[in-house]
């Protein structure tokens, strides 16, 4: 959708959560994995879980893991990250 061009993360997550109450689901909690070789996520880490929690009005959690020097994620050329949400009736 065009209109989300350049929009903040947290303002585009927050809008999705929205619309997931609005089709009537709640929402349990976020458990995200970030893959990357650099920089240090573990500094940040908890920052990050209070402004995603905040977002979602639910407990984030946040871990990293590193691609040990595999492929473009290993040579430091991106980062890769997964979410999985709890969703309930």
């Amino acid at each position: 959708d065009p209109r989300w061009r350049g929009a903040d993360s947290l303002t585009l997550l927050t809008h999705v959560v929205g619309l997931v109450r609005d089709a009537g689901w709640s929402l349990g909690n976020v458990d995200t994995t970030v893959i990357l070789e650099a920089p240090k996520l573990a500094p940040h880490r908890t920052a990050i879980e209070e402004r995603l929690a905040e977002a979602v009005g639910d407990p984030v959690a946040v871990k990293a893991k590193r691609a040990e020097g595999l492929g473009a994620l290993g040579r430091g050329e991106g980062i890769a990250c997964f979410a999985v949400a709890l969703l309930g009736r």
